[in-house]
């Protein structure tokens, strides 16, 4: 009968795929991830507006990712093992290629991915910084305000005191009442606190109409603010206008306190009054009408409106902006500067470590300061260094010791 083995064809087994070295995976695949979203972030910063800005960002990120990558491969497979021999400048470009690669990479990428969310950021905090000016400009005028009861008491005070002079003479002194110049003066005093305080009352009316618009601006300004039916654009547009009819109120809420009346009014109370042949009924009249000037400086005082600078409405988010809101964007921040940063000097100093241990191990007494043009291929694959007297002092495998066997029979 015929043997059907020796017709058939001998198995043998297939020949083991070459592994990739994790090493080397991972910068490549760190890179694709790093130039994907350095392609995200890029047309946040130079705009979407058409495909000339998308095919920009798409160059941009790509030329991104063979640099990061072509550079970080240089730095461990040529720069690491330069350093680890001592080569000086080795180690400095490196490590400053890396870094600064790593540190363009990482502004450009965290900036893209949050500049969006950063610039709703500043115009919240700028609705917040507006809403508390307006609401110390508001207190200031009310404040002010309470000149009005001071003013009328001033003209009521007056008025009093010119009914008393025409019935008994009570300032004058002179005779049982009368018509006469003092009379006349409390009168020309009651009218001109009657006019500012007619003013003062139109002021309050102005600033009553000013403080509800004030209000009702804010509350626009919050709804587009949180409106989730307009693009940036169109918001940014909106807030704009809106601060600007913030900023007209304003000026008619200032405007709505004649402060400067006032203050004039008070200067002028404090004219000394001179009545011919009457000096003790002038001094007691200049101290009447300087007592309601200190009454109303006082008032003024506690109303005085601080001079503080308006808040300006903020610029477009760049990239600056996003970096001093870094601590709420803490954890991209630190994802992307793992990638961008740590991961490639990581890998860096971690050959440059194994390079320099195998360096001393090899050549203790620094006779020869060469390396075996292989010796790096084991570190990128990161196996582990194993001595050649362990690997000689390991017992043989199997087949050996039947082949020797055999040998010996």
């Amino acid at each position: 009968m015929r043997d059907h083995s020796e017709s058939q064809p001998l198995l043998k087994r297939l020949k083991r795929t070459r592994v990739v070295p994790l090493a080397t995976t991972a910068t490549s695949v760190l890179a694709l991830a790093s130039g994907a979203m350095l392609a995200f972030a890029m047309p946040e910063i130079i705009g979407d507006q058409s495909w000339t800005d998308l095919i920009k960002a798409a160059v941009i990120a790509a030329a991104a990712t063979v640099t990061t990558f072509v550079v970080t491969r240089l730095a461990v497979e040529k720069g690491a093992p330069q350093a680890a021999i001592g080569m000086r400048g080795a180690a400095a470009v490196s490590v400053a290629s890396i870094a600064v690669i790593g540190f363009g990479l990482f502004t450009a990428t965290y900036a893209g991915l949050t500049m969006r969310e950063t610039e709703q950021l500043r115009l919240q905090d700028y609705g917040r910084e507006i809403a508390a000016y307006i609401d110390e400009r508001a207190l200031g005028a009310a404040e002010a305000g309470r000149v009005v009861p001071v003013l009328d008491a001033i003209v009521d005070d007056l008025g009093v005191k010119q009914e008393c002079e025409a019935v008994n003479s009570c300032l004058s002194g002179r005779g049982f009442g009368g018509r006469g110049a003092v009379w006349r003066l409390l009168g020309e005093k009651r009218q001109r606190a009657e006019a500012v305080s007619a003013q003062v009352d139109e002021g309050e009316t102005a600033r009553t109409r000013a403080i509800g618009e004030l209000n009702a601006l804010l509350s626009d300004y919050q709804r587009v603010l949180t409106a989730t039916d307009l693009d940036a654009t169109k918001q940014r547009e909106s807030l704009q206008s809106i601060n600007a009819r913030i900023g007209q109120e304003l000026s008619a809420l200032d405007q709505s306190v004649p402060t400067d009346l006032l203050s004039a009014y008070a200067f002028e109370l404090r004219t000394p009054v001179v009545i011919a042949g009457a000096r003790e009924t002038s001094a007691k009249l200049t101290g009447l009408l300087s007592s309601y000037a200190d009454g109303l400086d006082q008032t003024l005082r506690n109303a005085e409106i601080r001079d503080d600078r308006r808040p300006s409405f903020p610029a477009k988010a760049g990239v600056a902006s996003t970096l001093s809101y870094l601590g709420h964007f803490l954890p991209i921040a630190a994802i992307v500067a793992v990638v961008e940063l740590v991961f490639p000097i990581s890998l860096w100093l971690y050959t440059l470590f194994a390079l320099q241990a195998r360096v001393a191990r090899d050549d203790p007494d620094g006779d020869d300061d060469t390396l075996s043009p292989d010796s790096f291929s084991g570190l990128v694959s990161m196996k582990p260094i194993v001595d050649e007297a362990s690997v000689q002092a390991k017992p043989e495998g199997r087949g050996r010791r039947a082949k020797s066997g055999r040998e010996a029979v």
